[in-house]
């Protein structure tokens, strides 16, 4: 399951028409912009068309998705909002479906939807019916900014096996709860552990093996995830022989391993019948991707992703450079004054891959001031000072520079070279 276009009409930011065609073969999508350019507009209006989806193919309603609403008809609009989806789904017949999802809010808040909302949830229905465990069923979850780890909760719960639409449970909401995802680990592993107790010692759950190989995959130093029974139960992991409880850890890394975790654990709720779950297909999308995130994690986010879940197509937004100079620019998009643009349409001939941080800062997100500014005027100063031949007054300059910032920065040193070239010249 892919989604091709998305179109959007009067929505919050967006003045009249606008279309985002979204590049093939899973390639993730990035938004970038500054703070209030539509970032995150464009994942909602991308939920507004698949959350009545979700309630469909649940067969129940959950808390109404308050960012399609009245108020959020752009000011400017004097008819109404829209948001519309263009998807396609691969069915286990190998057919290509085509379908499209549209959500439209009028001034009397009216919410109008049209019929292939039921006719995909129908056709997913019908597949898994007919299919049983053997069809998996793609997931589709949103991971919002609020997505904080205080202290995760290891309370027995009631896993539904076969259920597969449970792989949509809490998908939308405005905050995730990864709660479910600790509860279910541990309740999981509970049952696996009482089978090899009663029957067979060697038994491991292949769902759960697949949630630990994708958690791991993205913490490399650490071996092992289970739960502790000892003194408190408690989630743990391994490192170099010694066990921390997740507790333990950094807030950001609590918040990858419970977003990976929770993902995992959809995919493999969704996918039974298949003996690598994590292969299953879907839609993600996550606000503020490097959020909590250390830039060494920043860069390797997304192929780490790519590689752990292949059939995913990943949808985002970010502030991080550096998650944007690790993808191509084809999978780059830019918010600016009420446009979403194709970044590679603006920049014909720059390449965001591998793109030198600065130039990244500088050209994609408009950060042109890169040092403080008191920094900047002193620079400005000191170079005025050599080329009118001030030397006296630019090594004044030059020792206040060293006490406050950086001696080797570039543009320091450069102004005592020129100063120093100055000085033999005049030798």
């Amino acid at each position: 399951m892919r989604i091709k276009k998305l179109n959007i009409k009067d929505f919050k930011i967006f003045k009249g028409e606008h279309q985002i065609t979204f590049p093939e073969k899973n390639i993730p999508v990035v938004f970038v912009g500054i703070n209030g350019a539509g970032k995150t507009t464009v994942i909602e209006a991308i939920i507004g068309c698949l959350w009545e989806f979700i309630q469909k193919i649940q067969g129940k309603r959950t808390k109404k998705r308050e960012n399609f609403s009245r108020s959020n008809i752009n000011i400017w609009a004097d008819e109404y909002a829209q948001s519309k989806l263009d998807w396609e789904h691969y069915s286990d017949s190998n057919l290509e479906s085509g379908f499209e999802l549209r959500r439209t809010i009028e001034p009397e808040y009216n919410l109008i939807s049209n019929t292939a909302v039921h006719d995909l949830a129908d056709r997913l229905k019908g597949e898994v019916g007919f299919y049983k465990k053997e069809s998996g069923i793609p997931i589709v979850v949103f991971y919002p900014v609020e997505r904080n780890v205080l202290s995760p909760s290891l309370k027995t719960t009631n896993i539904q096996k076969g259920n597969q639409f449970n792989a949509y449970d809490g998908a939308f909401e405005g905050s995730i709860d990864f709660n479910d995802f600790f509860s279910w680990f541990r309740s999981s592993e509970d049952l696996e552990n009482e089978i090899r107790l009663n029957n067979d010692n060697t038994y491991t759950d292949k769902g759960l093996d697949a949630v630990r190989a994708a958690v791991l995959s993205f913490l490399e130093e650490f071996s092992k995830m289970r739960v502790s029974r000892k003194e408190r139960t408690s989630l743990v992991l391994e490192k170099n022989g010694y066990e921390f409880e997740v507790d333990q850890l950094s807030h950001g890394e609590k918040a990858l391993i419970a977003m990976i975790g929770d993902l995992a654990r959809r995919l493999v709720i969704a996918n039974p019948g298949n003996p690598n779950p994590l292969n299953g297909e879907g839609i993600i999308l996550i606000d503020e991707l490097d959020l909590h995130l250390h830039p060494k994690w920043q860069r390797t986010i997304i192929s780490k992703m790519r590689k752990t879940f292949p059939n995913l197509q990943i949808i985002c937004t970010t502030h991080s450079a550096l998650v944007i100079n690790h993808l191509h620019i084809n999978s780059i998009f830019l918010l600016e004054n009420g446009k979403c643009i194709r970044l590679e349409d603006k920049y014909k001939n720059f390449e965001t891959y591998g793109a030198d941080v600065e130039d990244i800062l500088k050209i994609v997100q408009n950060a042109e001031k890169l040092i403080p500014d008191e920094i900047k005027e002193m620079l400005n100063q000191l170079f005025a000072l050599i080329e009118n031949d001030e030397e006296a007054k630019a090594k004044q300059i030059i020792e206040k520079l060293k006490k406050i910032t950086d001696p080797n920065q570039p543009d320091l040193l450069r102004a005592e070279t020129q100063l120093r070239y100055k000085e033999l010249i005049k030798e």
